[in-house]
C-alpha cells in the first residue's frame, strides 16, 4: 500500500506547510536584499573622512556640521530599515503567521 494517505499530493507543500525557500516569492528575498544593500551603503557613507563628505549644508557649530554625505548615509540607511522591515512584513503575511 504505497498510496498518499488522505489523498493529498506528495511533494513540500504536503507536509504540514513547510516549503522551501525556493517556492517562497523572490520579490520579498529581494527585497530584503536591497534593504541590506542599502543599509550597507548608508553605514560606509556615514563612515566617511571630512575630507570626502562633501559640501556642508548646515553648521551647528565649529564641531559640528551637517555635509552632503551625511544626509545621503542617513537617507540610504534609513530606506535600507524600511525595504528590509517590508521584507518582513510581507514574508509574516506569506507564512499565515
Amino acid at each position: 500500500m504505497a498510496g498518499n494517505s488522505g489523498g493529498r499530493a506528495a511533494g513540500p507543500s504536503s507536509h504540514g506547510g513547510v516549503t522551501n525557500l525556493a517556492d517562497q516569492d523572490e520579490g520579498i528575498i529581494g527585497l530584503s536584499v536591497a534593504g541590506i544593500f542599502f543599509i550597507l551603503l548608508g553605514l560606509v557613507a556615514l563612515a566617511l573622512p571630512d575630507g570626502q563628505e562633501g559640501v556642508m549644508l548646515w553648521q551647528w557649530s565649529p564641531e559640528h556640521a551637517l555635509r552632503l554625505m551625511d544626509s545621503v548615509g542617513v537617507f540610504a540607511t534609513a530606506l535600507g530599515v524600511s525595504l528590509t522591515w517590508l521584507g518582513g512584513m510581507f514574508w509574516r503575511r506569506r507564512m499565515g503567521t
